[in-house]
């Protein structure tokens, strides 16, 4: 499949195609592998397919966005990406962002992965698969010339995936072992959804029967990543298939070492196809063998940018056609001898008898060539260097730090180096090969998706790498899938619950703001002080007649726009700048945990304990406080003039105690 003209988007098409695969246009998991990821392209034109919402509608619509999210929590959803191409953050919608580095070469394949159950075979599970040479971005999936082949996946390609996929998912646990809790979940369940990919491949049932027009599916693995016992993965040899060829055409928009990768194809002649450059010229590549090699290029629209990247082997009526995302360069083409290595992808298809590319390229005449360029970065897309080190942060919400590690590497020449992130920063010890660890603060209630590391090399350049931030149990609210609870309009719509109310209806009329305060100068925050502890009172109350009513429930499940999650981050998320809003806070987180317990039965225990672990130990901390403060408060000084301090300090919080468990029974 390629993308011929401007009309043609090529990878949306081949996405589309995929997606009809599965019931109801939806698989239950999707793993994307790219070079360059432009988030803000991706969450406007590519996410909105996998949720079953039209692109046009969802733009400027924060409903819609709402509801593609919904939608995005059952299909889950990770893309891995280069971190050297300096990756944008992701915006406010439910996936996985798993930035992944190489310290000799890139993460260069662009694959597209959608597992769940089928339409065909009586909705038996399924795996699609597409591998191209569009990157997630504008350019890769409407204005270059692309290419892309789609197949079910077949035992061949799950051989071939799971090296891969294991890597990844080891990749994000070395980055989830960061936190603090063994059992924290990194955002967009990177983990789980990598893990149930891998399932999915070891699953014989899932794959799909090879057939003799199924494509082989081939990774350049560099000598670094693989096994010790794992066949050599260069991709030059596995594609020839230990045959002597007389033809290659070639298409690639960026090249190097091309007369040693002429040479190790042995054919008679091979057509180079160069990509125009700005102006609309094709210039000739300096290393290129002349007696062998002409140049050629596309038939129709021939000034278009491209970035195709595919290989035609050919001799009397037999053909192997190569396209991926492999550039004809060493780097993609030839493993190992210490040169850069990238991990690269390419379906290779068998065909006999005319040329599959006949009549798609027209010889360029050496007149019309122009001068070599200088050399630039032929094996990196004109991507930022290489980094000299490894680096990786998490924002670690269960213990409000923000971690970070660096390695610098053994063949690194700096002369310094420092990290930033948030208000924070740090000297980087160049002189030391072994992980330095930096730990620091994280601001309460803001994200913070990016750290900076500026180095100096050995020859006086300055640059700094952009890396970003995992976020490690943040909640949702936080994350934008789900907009901040403010506690007045929480309480007002408990208030107005009733035990007999369906609980779909409910969630809708929680969700439409009904109850809510139309409060217009207050749009934006979800700090608006309520003190109001009567009402706190009587929206528990009401809760736990709800709950009570409907045991389907669980009542601790933080996507319930009615239930204690909700309730407790709204507590948390007000301003408590005063003696008298931190007693209103205490009271309420005291009451919310009250109402916890007698609903314990209703939940489930991992969720029970989560929740209340972490409510528990608020009322502790806000304890210890307000028995400092009231100690030292002239009324009660007053109203226990006989008592210590102390004492009478903890009359107030032991009679309210038992005033709670009254309100229990």
């Amino acid at each position: 499949m390629t993308q011929d003209d401007k009309s043609a988007p090529v990878m949306r098409h081949a996405l589309e195609h995929m997606l009809d695969q599965f019931v109801d246009e939806k698989p239950e998991w999707a793993v994307f592998t790219t070079f360059t990821f432009v988030s803000t392209f991706f969450e406007a034109n590519v996410l909105p397919l996998l949720g079953g919402i039209a692109v046009e509608d969802l733009k400027g619509s924060k409903l819609l966005r709402a509801d593609l999210n919904d939608a995005l929590a059952s299909v889950r959803v990770v893309v891995a990406c280069d971190r050297s191409a300096e990756p944008q953050p992701k915006g406010e919608l439910r996936y996985g962002l798993l930035p992944v580095g190489l310290e000799r070469g890139r993460f260069h394949p662009k694959i597209t992965l959608l597992g769940g159950r089928l339409k065909s075979g009586s909705g038996k599970n399924g795996i699609w698969m597409s591998v191209g040479s569009g990157n997630l971005s504008l350019s890769g999936w409407a204005l270059q010339r692309e290419v892309v082949g789609v197949t079910a996946v077949t035992q061949q390609h799950s051989d071939s995936l799971r090296p891969m996929i294991e890597w990844l998912a080891d990749q994000a646990r070395q980055r989830l072992s960061m936190a603090e809790a063994s059992g924290a979940h990194a955002e967009g369940s990177v983990v789980e959804v990598l893990d149930g990919a891998l399932r999915g491949l070891l699953d014989p049932a899932s794959l799909a029967p090879a057939s003799p027009t199924s494509p082989t599916l081939h990774l350049a693995w560099p000598p670094g990543l693989a096994r010790p016992d794992a066949p050599p993965t260069a991709l030059l040899p596995a594609l020839m298939g230990n045959r002597r060829w007389e033809h290659a055409a070639v298409v690639s928009p960026f090249w190097s070492g091309v007369e040693d990768l002429v040479a190790a194809l042995g054919v008679k002649t091979c057509m180079l196809v160069p990509a125009p450059s700005s102006e609309g010229r094709f210039h000739r590549l300096a290393d290129a063998p002349i007696d062998r090699c002409e140049y050629g290029r596309f038939s129709s629209d021939s000034g278009r940018t491209s970035h195709a990247k595919g290989v035609l082997l050919s001799r009397a009526r037999e053909h192997v056609l190569c396209i991926g995302s492999a550039n004809f360069t060493q780097a993609a083409w030839m493993h190992g001898a210490g040169q850069l290595s990238n991990v690269e992808a390419v379906l290779r298809y068998a065909v006999t008898g005319a040329s599959p590319w006949r009549s798609l390229f027209q010889e360029l005449p050496p007149e019309d060539m122009a001068p070599p360029l200088e050399p630039g970065d032929p094996d990196g897309e004109q991507a930022p260097p290489l980094p000299p080190f490894e680096a990786e942060a998490v924002c670690d919400w269960g213990a409000t730090r923000l971690k970070i590690r660096v390695r610098i590497h053994a063949d690194a020449h700096l002369r310094g180096a420092s990290l930033s992130i948030a208000e924070h920063s740090s000297p980087v010890d160049i002189r030391k090969a072994s992980l330095q660890c930096f730990d620091f603060p994280a601001p309460p209630a803001r994200l913070v998706t990016n750290f900076d590391l500026a180095y100096a090399t050995a020859d006086g350049r300055t640059f700094t790498f952009t890396g970003l931030v995992l976020q490690v149990d943040a909640p949702e609210d936080v994350l934008g899938y789900r907009p901040k609870p403010k506690l007045n309009d929480v309480l007002k719509f408990l208030r107005s619950l009733r035990p007999n109310e369906d609980p779909g209806k409910a969630s809708k009329r929680a969700r439409g703001g009904e109850g809510a305060e139309d409060d217009e100068a207050d749009n934006d925050e979800s700090a608006a002080r309520s003190i109001d502890l009567f009402a706190f009172f009587q929206g528990t109350f009401q809760l736990r007649r709800y709950f009570q009513k409907h045991s389907e429930l669980d009542p601790c499940d933080p996507t319930l726009p009615f239930g204690l999650g909700v309730l407790h981050r709204a507590v948390v998320l007000q301003e408590a700048p005063d003696d008298e809003s931190t007693i209103a806070r205490y009271v309420q987180l005291a009451e919310l945990l009250a109402t916890l317990d007698s609903l314990r039965r209703h939940a489930p225990p991992p969720a029970y304990e989560a929740l209340r672990t972490q409510v528990a130990g608020q009322v502790r901390t806000l304890e210890a406080e307000v028995l400092e403060r009231s100690s030292h408060s002239e009324l009660f000084q007053r109203v226990f003039s006989k008592s210590q301090p102390t004492e009478r300090s903890q009359m107030l919080i032991e009679w309210f105690r038992r005033e709670l468990q009254v309100g229990d029974a």
